[in-house]
């Protein structure tokens, strides 16, 4: 299945201030009409590290733990990882390969239900990803740490802060207002594009970031159209 996004993505920024816009085109899916009127389509995209036999995850209602008879979806290593690590209490799934992407879902739950997403690793060093999308809109994301985590989040209500996400851009419109984003407090998903480091460690070179930088590490979202067919720069 293509990863579901609901938008064009077209530009971002890093917190150097200098803006690159990168123009492309999502795909675009029904999947998540499957659901019944006032329910919400989960679906994670899961990234593996070099040994995804070690990850088991699932999501259960808020509290309920890991190996609750109410579990919603479960996946990963049921039989060798499980809950505890040893193979214990897992709900089911199929181990994944390593250095792999599984798109597992959708699953259908009411609207505004308070929820888990337990991950657990047996060898206790994590690296397992999860990206979490609503109704085909990115709406979280998590990396996984030592031998496991919990993460809540509400059906229906995305984890991101303003512009965190291209679906979420803010619009520039041309001779418009000014536009004000910060990156403060936002993240990077799971292969989001970015321009390379500057060669020579130039903060100020355009379309690249400073040199030490390497990758991004938080950023926000903006969406330019353009009125016109010829090439625009953006200064």
């Amino acid at each position: 299945m293509k990863k579901l996004h609901n938008c064009i993505l077209n530009a971002l920024t890093h917190g150097g201030g200098v803006a690159t816009f990168i123009v492309l085109t999502a795909f675009t899916s029904a999947a998540w009409s499957q659901c019944e009127a006032g329910e919400v389509a989960l679906e994670l995209t899961i990234g593996t590290d070099a040994w995804g036999y070690e990850m088991y995850w699932e999501i259960a209602p808020a509290g309920a733990g890991c190996g609750s008879l109410e579990f919603i979806a479960s996946g990963g290593n049921s039989d060798g990882v499980g809950c505890d690590g040893a193979g214990n209490m897992g709900s089911g799934g199929m181990t994944y390969d390593s250095n792999a992407q599984i798109v597992e879902g959708p699953f259908c739950v009411v609207d505004g239900t308070a929820l888990d997403l337990i991950h657990v690793d047996s060898y206790g060093d994590g690296g397992t990803t999860f990206d979490l999308y609503m109704d085909g809109t990115l709406s979280g994301a998590f990396g996984g740490t030592g031998a496991g985590n919990v993460w809540s989040f509400v059906a229906g209500e995305s984890l991101f802060a303003p512009h965190d996400v291209p679906c979420d851009a803010a619009e520039i419109v041309l001779d418009g207002e000014t536009v004000m984003v910060s990156n403060a407090g936002l993240t990077v998903q799971s292969g989001e594009v970015s321009p390379q480091a500057a060669p020579n460690g130039s903060c100020n070179l355009p379309g690249a970031w400073c040199g030490s930088d390497g990758n991004a590490s938080a950023s926000a979202w903006l969406t330019y159209t353009p009125i016109v067919s010829d090439p625009v720069t953006v200064m």
